[in-house]
């Protein structure tokens, strides 16, 4: 029984034993009265019954007020000060308690506070000595992430029940969140931590590859990597090598994946033979023509001077088309090669910079960088396009005597030109075929890669004509790279840090009651809406719907949902200036029946957590059979479990549950915003609860 309780107990138990006293002392005097002072007594009472019920009235009142005031002053501020002191000790050490009632509870708030106050120096003080001995520790998990993170594989590592412990950048991008086709029997879902790797690949494979690995590791001359190829969700072709996690005792805890995807180069094979094939085809033909003029020469001996030069000539133009179709085949070999080089985006003047500094050191030639170049982006493998363009200066340099050079670049519609200018001759055009196929590799590579074979995979040709003022120019003509291509590039070369957990190794499944889950154990999607209104039954639609999900009681922000949703109706310009979401911004967006099955496969598995859950869920009830989904999972609401924790607050709103719990709020009435800050505000919720013997999910259901 609460303090409470028991107060009013006492209370309400004092103030009957008083009447009681009273009552019974008045009846033993009655009795032992004699029987005229009885009548008297009687009479007396009976003129004046208003005046004692009165009296006995007031007396009940002033006791009840009494009580009340000591309550107010002394018991509720005790129950204000006690859950205050526990935001302190466990999840805002910067809170302080903001005590009222009397003189004695205001003191003991002081007390409090420069308690708190004292603790939160200690706390300091023990935070910057652990960040000194962790600060070595700290760096090696960010050199080991950044590794990771830029490995060219895909990288996810599951435990034995193929829970997601860890993925790198890589991985997200093989398995993109995307909508997917329900009759489709290629696994699909969402790449995520506490996830299931059985929903992105054939579950048997992985069984498989399992179970030959586990047999491997008894036969220790077998290598211990399983290599198997899986079909992706997006059409992909991934071949993946699977290698286990052993612990001290050599069983077998978890296992790494290292995914690579086959698809472009198995695009790449086809083209070549494609290629191939149609070559041989043609030379077939070609080659059957000739055969069958020389044929005609060799068995007809009495042929005509004109049917000999007939046959000589159809010689002649057969071996011409195959010289041609020859050449062509040459030269599309490369360009079907071609997207295995390391292919980037650079800015043009850096490369002619890079240029520069290079035809210092190896050459005697001067060059000259003019004009502007702004937003003029290149896609080029850098290495050998620059080795390519050092071996020209070197021609011109020995050839043409070329000593300075200007280097000038433009785009004219999708064409990249970079003109070399020198005052003198232009290059011969037999004389540039014959550069084409010079070498530029070290001696033990030569002949492996020449000019001819840089400019078929850039895409580009060279000429060389006179220009103004008797000046020449060799000009490389290559593909446009849009200028708004540049965020790829920051992208790409931006370090991105794997996203793990591996609590979820030894993440064990505790059961407080049989069917009940503890909270550190569940797996939670916090989920916010924005809407047109407040009355989903007068046609109030949503506008937005986020949500974050936490795994091992860690918010994974990298695994969010995000989506803009057309309400297919006009949107209040109050509502606007609540969350800025305007019509404009929801043109061409997809529908909530579209929207809600991606969100529900994203929340698949989990407790569902909003603030104030029942009004968001009403608006998800509304469009259950429209969209054909219905959302039932558990749901947790953080407006009721602020209630539960701490019952003398009066404001349980957002606002004042992120002020009191120390969250900050960014991007208030925006979804994901709010669906952030609440996810928050639910994991310092958690062990508050726990102070009150509450544990697990049935518990607050």
């Amino acid at each position: 029984m609460d303090l409470k309780k028991k107060f009013w107990i006492f209370s309400v138990g004092c103030l009957v034993l008083f009447l009681f006293l009273i009552l019974g002392a008045g009846l033993f005097l009655y009795l032992q009265m004699p029987f005229a002072a009885r009548q008297m007594l009687v009479q007396v009472v009976g003129e004046h019954i208003l005046i004692l019920f009165f009296s006995i009235f007031l007396v009940i009142l002033l006791a009840l007020i009494t009580a009340g005031d000591v309550f107010l002053n002394y018991i509720q501020p005790l129950y204000h000060l006690t859950e205050e002191t526990a935001l302190i000790s466990t999840v805002n050490p910067g809170h302080r308690v903001r005590a009222q009632g009397c003189r004695e509870i205001l003191r003991l708030g002081k007390s409090i506070n420069e308690a708190a106050e004292r603790l939160q120096d200690m706390q300091s003080s023990v935070g910057e000595q652990l960040q000194q001995v962790t600060a070595e520790l700290e760096k090696e998990k960010q050199i080991l992430g950044a590794v990771i993170g830029e490995l060219p594989e895909g990288v996810v590592v599951c435990n034995l029940s193929g829970d997601i412990l860890l993925y790198n950048q890589k991985a997200r991008e093989f398995f993109p969140s995307s909508k997917c086709d329900a009759e489709s029997t290629v696994p699909c879902g969402y790449l995520g931590l506490g996830r299931s790797i059985y929903s992105l690949l054939e579950g048997y494979l992985l069984d498989h590859s399992l179970a030959d690995l586990t047999e491997r590791i008894q036969e220790k001359d077998r290598p211990a990597v399983y290599n198997f190829m899986a079909k992706g969700a997006a059409e992909q072709l991934f071949k993946i090598s699977m290698v286990t996690i052993r612990d001290k005792d050599d069983s077998i805890s978890g296992y790494v994946l290292l995914i690579s995807d086959l698809s472009q180069q198995m695009k790449i094979e086809q083209k070549t033979q494609d290629l191939l094939h149609r070559f041989l085809d043609r030379t077939q033909e070609n080659v059957a023509g000739i055969c069958s003029s020389i044929d005609e020469l060799i068995t007809n001996r009495d042929i005509s001077e004109q049917e000999m030069k007939k046959n000589k000539n159809m010689i002649c133009e057969n071996v011409q088309i195959l010289n041609g179709d020859l050449e062509e085949a040459l030269s599309e070999l490369p360009v079907a090669f071609k997207s295995q080089w390391p292919m980037q985006s650079i800015d043009i003047e850096k490369v002619f910079q890079i240029l520069k500094q290079e035809a210092g050191k190896q050459t005697s030639i001067t060059i000259h960088i003019t004009g502007s170049m702004q937003k003029m982006l290149l896609r080029v493998e850098l290495y050998t396009f620059i080795r390519g363009l050092l071996l020209l200066l070197h021609l011109l340099e020995y050839e043409h005597a070329v000593r300075d050079l200007t280097c000038v670049a433009s785009v004219k519609e999708e064409t990249l030109n970079i003109d070399l200018l020198w005052r003198g001759d232009p290059v011969g055009e037999g004389i540039l075929n014959a550069w084409k196929q010079e070498t530029f590799l070290d001696e033990e590579q030569e002949g492996v890669l020449n000019v001819q074979d840089v400019l078929a995979r850039h895409e580009a040709e060279i000429v060389s004509a006179e220009g103004y003022g008797g000046n020449s120019y060799l000009r490389l003509k290559l593909p446009a790279v849009d200028a708004v291509k540049r965020s790829d590039r920051t992208v790409s070369e931006e370090v991105r840090v794997p996203q793990y957990d591996f609590g979820i190794f030894s993440r064990s499944s505790r059961d407080s009651e049989e069917g009940d889950t503890w909270f550190e154990e569940a797996v939670y999607t916090v989920f916010d809406l924005e809407t047109t209104g407040l009355d989903p039954a007068n046609d109030d639609e949503i506008v937005s719907i986020s949500a974050v999900r936490v795994v091992n009681n860690r918010i994974i922000s990298e695994e969010s949902f995000d989506q803009l949703v057309n309400p297919k109706r006009s949107v209040p310009s109050e509502s606007v200036r609540i969350h800025g979401i305007s019509e404009d911004m929801l043109r061409g967006k997809p529908g909530i029946d579209e929207v809600l099955p991606l969100f529900a496969r994203f929340c698949e598995d989990t407790v569902l957590v909003a603030h104030s859950a029942d009004f968001d869920l009403s608006f998800l009830k509304k469009r259950e059979k429209s969209s054909g989904v219905r959302l039932s999972n558990p749901v947790l609401d953080t407006f009721k479990l602020s209630v539960l924790v701490h019952p003398s607050q009066k404001d349980h709103s957002l606002e004042a549950l992120a002020s009191r719990l120390g969250v900050r709020i960014n991007n208030r009435h925006s979804s994901l915003g709010d669906a952030l800050a609440t996810a928050e505000i639910f994991l310092k919720l958690i062990p508050l609860l726990s102070r009150r013997g509450i544990h697990s999910l049935n518990q607050v259901r």
